[in-house]
């Protein structure tokens, strides 16, 4: 009895891991799908983009003009501790 007992045991330890690793499969394909979904979204929005520039393209050079694409606006800034024991000429500067 203790023998079919024991075999129980490790058949339920085996399906629980058959079905865990065909889980785990599953779950992995569907990555894999939502990988190359998401790619090709991607690839399609780059080939609206682009048709859209050279169309904008197109009709600045009708209209005799030029299309200047926007460049990123950039910003920096500087964070001081304090100014207390600064010198006056480098408060001056940093004013705005």
């Amino acid at each position: 009895m203790a023998a079919f007992f024991s075999f129980c045991l490790i058949s339920e330890a085996a399906r629980f891991r058959k079905s865990s690793i065909f889980a785990k499969a599953k779950e992995v394909e569907e990555s894999k799908k939502k990988k190359v979904e998401t790619q090709k979204l991607i690839c399609k929005k780059a080939r609206d983009y682009a048709q859209e520039v050279d169309s904008v393209e197109a009709q600045a050079r009708l209209e005799g003009g030029f299309y200047v694409s926007p460049e990123a606006k950039l910003l920096f800034i500087v964070r001081i501790r304090g100014i207390n024991d600064m010198h006056p000429t480098t408060k001056k500067i940093l004013q705005f």
